[in-house]
C-alpha cells in the first residue's frame, strides 16, 4: 500500500518563463495562475488602450530625439525661467526613456500572453501608471505646442530623412508581427469579426507598403548632381568647447575649419558697437559680482570701460555647458576666466588676420538710448574703416526697409531673416535668406534656381547637415563646429532607381512572407485532429470560444478526473469562478496517499454528505440498469425512493410524474448526452453518466 501511495497521478514540469510573463503583467506568480479562460472584454479594451499609448509614447520618445539637434535653446530657456544651470533637456529624454521602455515592455508581454494563448488580464496598479504616462505626454505635447513649436518643422524635416529607413523598419516589423496575428485571425468564430479585423489589417500594411509615395527626400538623388556641400559658420563661435561671444571662441571656430563665424551686435552708452546676444548680462558674466546693482540693466547701457571690467568666461567654467571643463588645463582656465568682452572692431580684425567670413545681425537699443539712431551709421564706419575683404560680410537684416535705407558697402552679401517672395527679395536689394529649420523644401529649391543664398540654423546634427546639404543650402549656422566641419558626406544618398528597387522588393517580399504565413497557419488549422477530451481539457469549444464565461454550469474534464477520487461534491463554485487549472498543469503533483487523506479530511467535516455519497454508491449499478431496462416504476424505482425517504427525513419525493409516458428514452438520452457531444471512451462514458445523476 505504501508503494503504491508514492505513484504519482499528475506531474507537471514547470515553466518558469510563463510564470514571469504573467507575474510581470497580471502580478500573477503561481503556476496555477496561469489561465488559457478567454479574455474579458474590459481587459481586451485595455489592451487596445495600451497599444495606442505605446505608439503616442514612441512618437513623443522619438520627438526628444530628434529635439537634440535644439537642446541648448531648450536648456537656455529652462534656465532663465528656473535660474538653475541644470541639464533639463537631458532630464527629459530620460523621462520619455523610462516611459517608453516601461510601456513598451507591457506591449511586449501582452503580445506573449498571446502567443502562448494566456488570458490577457493587465493588473490595475500597470493600468493608473499607463494612464499617468499618458497624461503626462499630452501634457508635454500641450507645453511643445505653445512654447517649442518651430521644433515640429525639425520633426518633419526628420521624417524626410529617415522616413525609408522608417518605412522599410516597419514592413519588417508588421510582417514578422502576422505570424501571431493569422494565428489569433483563425480562432475567431463571428464572420462579421473576420471580416473587420482582416479589412483593418489590410489597410494598415498598404499604408505602410504606399507610404514611400510621401517621402519626397532630398537625399534620393543621383550622385552626379549632389550639390556641393554647405559652408559651415560657427554660431557665437565654438561655444560647446569655450565661452559663446569671445575672442578665444573665435579662435577656436576658425581653427576647426569653419567658412565663418556668427556673432551679435548691440552699442553701448558710449557709442561703441559690441558683442553680446543676451539683453541681460547676468549669464555670460560675473555683472552680479561687479555691478550687483546694474545687475537688472540691459547690456546696452553699460559703457565699453564697465564691460571690459566683466569676465565673459568665469560663468562657462562654473556651468560647464559644454562638458569639458575638466578637460581643461590651468592655462586654459585661466585664459578662459580673463576673457572680456569683444568690441565688434576686434572680431572683424580677427577674422581679417584668418581671412574669414563675419555673419552679424544688429540689436537695437531702445529709443531712450543716445546712440539709437545712428547705430547703423556706426556699424557701416566700423566695416568701411576696417581692412576685411567686403565680400566675406553677411548683414542679417529684419526687414527689406533697412536695406534700402542703410545700404553701407559694395559687394557684402545683405540676407533676409524671415521666409519672402524671389519678388520680395529683389526688390529689397537682397541677396539671400537666413532662415531657421523649416519644413517647406520649395522655398530653398526656388531659392536656389534663382541664385539666391540660402543659410539655416540651428544645424547641430550630421543627420540634419546632411538633409541640407543634399538639398543645396549654401550656409549653415552651427553650435557644433568642431563636429560637422568633419563630416566629409551626407549620412546617406541614394539614386530614385535603386531607392524605388528596394523600395519594391521589400513590399513584395513583405507580402509574399505574409501569404506564406497564412497558408501555413491554414494548413496546421487543417491537420490539427479534433478529440473531446482534449477539447474539455483545453477548456475551449470546436470554434475557439471559450467555455469558462459566465453560464458555464460545471467545471472541466480534467478538473473532475483530478477530484475523481474525494468523496465530496466537486460542483461548490460559483460560475464565475476561475481556479486556473488548464491544460498547462499544475504547480503540485498529486498522489495516491494524498488523496485519499484528502478524501478522509473532507469525510470528517461533512459525514451526513458521506453516508449519502455511500448509499447513492451501492444502488447506482441497479438504478442504472432499471432505466436501461425501462423497469422504472418496479422495485427498483420504490428502494431508490425508500432510499430517498430516508435521507429527506420520511419526505418521499416522486423524481417521475405520473403521466409521463417515454421517461426511460429521455434518461437514456441524458446518459449519452454530456457538455454538448459523445465521447468515445467507455470510462468516460461511464464517468459522465454517472456524473449526471450525481
Amino acid at each position: 500500500m505504501g508503494r503504491m501511495g508514492t505513484r504519482q497521478l499528475q506531474n507537471y514540469r514547470h515553466d518558469y518563463c510563463k510564470v514571469l510573463m504573467t507575474g510581470l503583467l497580471g502580478c500573477r506568480w503561481h503556476r496555477y495562475q496561469q489561465s488559457t479562460k478567454g479574455s474579458r472584454k474590459r481587459d481586451i479594451i485595455w489592451t487596445i488602450v495600451i497599444l495606442l499609448v505605446f505608439w503616442f509614447v514612441t512618437f513623443q520618445f522619438y520627438f526628444w530625439l530628434i529635439a537634440d539637434n535644439d537642446k541648448l535653446n531648450f536648456n537656455w530657456y529652462m534656465n532663465n525661467q528656473t535660474g538653475s544651470h541644470f541639464n533639463w533637456f537631458l532630464c527629459m529624454v530620460v523621462i520619455m526613456s523610462i516611459f517608453f521602455a516601461y510601456v513598451g515592455i507591457l506591449m511586449f508581454l501582452t503580445l506573449c500572453h498571446m502567443y502562448h494563448g494566456h488570458q490577457l488580464y493587465t493588473h490595475p496598479v500597470h493600468l493608473v501608471t499607463v494612464l499617468i504616462i499618458t497624461a503626462a505626454c499630452i501634457t508635454m505635447t500641450v507645453v511643445v505646442q505653445e512654447l517649442w513649436y518651430t521644433e515640429w518643422a525639425v520633426m518633419y524635416v526628420s521624417l524626410q530623412i529617415f522616413g525609408p529607413f522608417l518605412q522599410l523598419g516597419g514592413v519588417v516589423f508588421m510582417t514578422l508581427l502576422s505570424w501571431l496575428l493569422l494565428k489569433k485571425w483563425f480562432k475567431i468564430a463571428k464572420l462579421e469579426w473576420k471580416l473587420g479585423t482582416l479589412f483593418i489589417y489590410c489597410m494598415i500594411m498598404l499604408a505602410i507598403y504606399l507610404s514611400p509615395l510621401l517621402i519626397n527626400s532630398p537625399c534620393v538623388i543621383v550622385a552626379q548632381k549632389l550639390p556641393r556641400k554647405p559652408h559651415i559658420i560657427a554660431h557665437r563661435g565654438a561655444r560647446m568647447v569655450a565661452p559663446e561671444n569671445t575672442v578665444i571662441s573665435f579662435e577656436r571656430a576658425i581653427h576647426s575649419g569653419v567658412y565663418g563665424i556668427e556673432t551679435d551686435v548691440r552699442i553701448s552708452t558710449d557709442g561703441i558697437p559690441f558683442i553680446m546676444h543676451d539683453s541681460l548680462l547676468q549669464r555670460t558674466t560675473n555683472v552680479d559680482v561687479m555691478y550687483p546693482d546694474m545687475a537688472q540693466y540691459r547690456a546696452d547701457n553699460f559703457s565699453l570701460d564697465q564691460l571690459k571690467n566683466l569676465s565673459a568666461g568665469s560663468w562657462y567654467l562654473e556651468t560647464d555647458p559644454g562638458g569639458n571643463v575638466n578637460s581643461l588645463s590651468e592655462k586654459e582656465r585661466k585664459l578662459y576666466h580673463d576673457e572680456t568682452v569683444p568690441t565688434f572692431l576686434e572680431v572683424l580684425e580677427l577674422a581679417q588676420r584668418y581671412n574669414t567670413s563675419v555673419m552679424f545681425d544688429i540689436y537695437l537699443p531702445k529709443k531712450s538710448h543716445p546712440y539709437y539712431n545712428v547705430t547703423f551709421d556706426k556699424i557701416v564706419d566700423i566695416i568701411s574703416n576696417s581692412s576685411i575683404d567686403k565680400s566675406k560680410i553677411f548683414w542679417l537684416y529684419s526687414s527689406g526697409d533697412d536695406v534700402n535705407e542703410y545700404y553701407p558697402i559694395e559687394n557684402y552679401t545683405a540676407l533676409l531673416r524671415y521666409k519672402a517672395s524671389i519678388q520680395y527679395l529683389q526688390k529689397h536689394n537682397l541677396h539671400g535668406v537666413h532662415l531657421q529649420i523649416d519644413s517647406d523644401m520649395t522655398y530653398m529649391r526656388n531659392y536656389r534656381k534663382n541664385n539666391m543664398t540660402t543659410s539655416v540654423y540651428m544645424v547641430n546634427r550630421s543627420w540634419l547637415y546632411s538633409f541640407y546639404w543634399c538639398l543645396g543650402v549654401d550656409i549653415v549656422s552651427t553650435d557644433y563646429c568642431q563636429t560637422l566641419t568633419q563630416v566629409e558626406t551626407p549620412i546617406w544618398h541614394l539614386s530614385p532607381s535603386t531607392y524605388r528597387v528596394i523600395w519594391i522588393l521589400t513590399d513584395c517580399g513583405s507580402v509574399l512572407i505574409t501569404i506564406l504565413i497564412f497558408l501555413i497557419h491554414r494548413y496546421r488549422l487543417s491537420q490539427s485532429v479534433y478529440h473531446p477530451e482534449r477539447a474539455s481539457l483545453n477548456s475551449q469549444t470546436i470554434n475557439g470560444s471559450s467555455r469558462w464565461g459566465a453560464k458555464r454550469s460545471r467545471r472541466s474534464m480534467k478538473e473532475k478526473l483530478l477530484m475523481r477520487d474525494v468523496h465530496v461534491d466537486p460542483y461548490d463554485f460559483e460560475p464565475d469562478d476561475d481556479v486556473g487549472i488548464d491544460s498547462n498543469g499544475y504547480n503540485v503533483t498529486v498522489n495516491e496517499n494524498e488523496g485519499r487523506e484528502l478524501a478522509q479530511s473532507f469525510h470528517s467535516q461533512d459525514s451526513a454528505r458521506n453516508e449519502r455519497n455511500s448509499i447513492k454508491d451501492g444502488n447506482r449499478s441497479s438504478f442504472i440498469s432499471s432505466v436501461e431496462s425501462g423497469d422504472l416504476y418496479g422495485g427498483h424505482r420504490h428502494s431508490y425512493l425508500s432510499i430517498e425517504n430516508n435521507q429527506n427525513g420520511g419526505e418521499v419525493t416522486d423524481m417521475f410524474p405520473n403521466g409521463t409516458t417515454d421517461h426511460t428514452s429521455e434518461l437514456q438520452r441524458s446518459l449519452n448526452h454530456s457538455d454538448g457531444y459523445n465521447t468515445t471512451s467507455t470510462a468516460t462514458n461511464t464517468y459522465q453518466n454517472e456524473t449526471q445523476f450525481t
